[in-house]
């Protein structure tokens, strides 16, 4: 569909991941990878480590088995100037509550984003973390409006929606 767009995939855990299971690296050896956290600083910070992989995050979880180790750090406006990133695009996050963080950092690469993929939690997880309502509000202050969901995630048993992926457009 996208012929001509470029995959730049983030992530802190990367080798643990292609450890893991190195199968869409292998069937995508075009997207671009960088292993580091991303936030609202650039440095080093600690991140929690879920056995899974899939729940870790900059946050801690409080979680007697999940391990906490040290990983680079950058903003999205220092990986877009790094990599000389140009043209339109979308965004898609999913950080483990510290997608606002990323926005913080991204003031400037905003600036070329249309469309934003972001996970967005109903209530507050964990101290620091926003609410689905705080990210709206955050958003809507940086030129982007609610559009949809893409999917949700609910409490097994009550059915109570906990989180979900939201898609926000730009305003105008």
């Amino acid at each position: 569909i996208f012929g001509q767009s470029r995959f730049y995939l983030i992530e802190a855990l990367l080798g643990r991941y292609r450890a893991a299971d190195a199968s869409i690296y292998s069937l995508h050896p075009e997207f671009i990878t960088i292993e580091s956290a991303v936030g609202d600083r650039t440095g080093e910070a600690e991140i929690t480590v879920s056995p899974d992989l899939y729940k870790s995050s900059l946050f801690p979880l409080g979680e007697p088995t999940y391990e906490s180790v040290r990983v680079p750090i950058q903003t999205l406006d220092a990986i877009v100037a790094s990599l000389s990133i140009s043209g339109r695009g979308l965004l898609k996050l999913d950080v483990q509550f510290a997608e606002h963080l990323v926005l913080a950092g991204a003031a400037n690469f905003l600036k070329q984003v249309d469309t934003i993929f972001i996970e967005v939690s109903m209530d507050r997880q964990v101290p620091g973390a926003k609410t689905f309502l705080e990210m709206m509000i955050l958003l809507q202050g940086l030129g982007f409006r609610y559009f949809d969901q893409a999917g949700t995630w609910r409490e097994p048993g009550t059915g109570r929606l906990l989180q979900a992926d939201a898609i926000f457009i730009r305003s105008g």
